[in-house]
């Protein structure tokens, strides 16, 4: 099994390799349905749709948790320099 990262990943990165991943299966089963539908079972069809929507589902989770990681790097950059930036009172 060959390494998905060459260097110690960060969470940018994790999420969107993710996203990559979820959305080259989600391309990968339109394809599919666009090559053979004409064969497919109506219980075919029916796990399509459930793939299709458990992929979009991830997806826009993922979306959320690239969000969130944005606001906790910016949180955590505004502390630090206010914490720089913060002078003790001469007494």
């Amino acid at each position: 099994m060959s390494k998905t990262f060459r260097s110690y990943p960060n969470s940018y990165e994790v999420i969107e390799h993710l996203q990559d991943e979820l959305q080259a299966e989600l391309d990968n089963l339109e394809k599919e349905k666009k090559d053979s539908i004409r064969w497919w079972s109506d219980d075919r069809y029916a796990r399509y749709d459930t793939k299709k929507y458990i992929y979009k589902q991830q997806i826009r989770h993922l979306k959320k948790l690239y969000k969130e990681v944005e606001l906790a790097e910016l949180n955590d950059e505004l502390a630090y320099d206010g914490a720089m930036d913060y002078q003790e009172p001469p007494f």
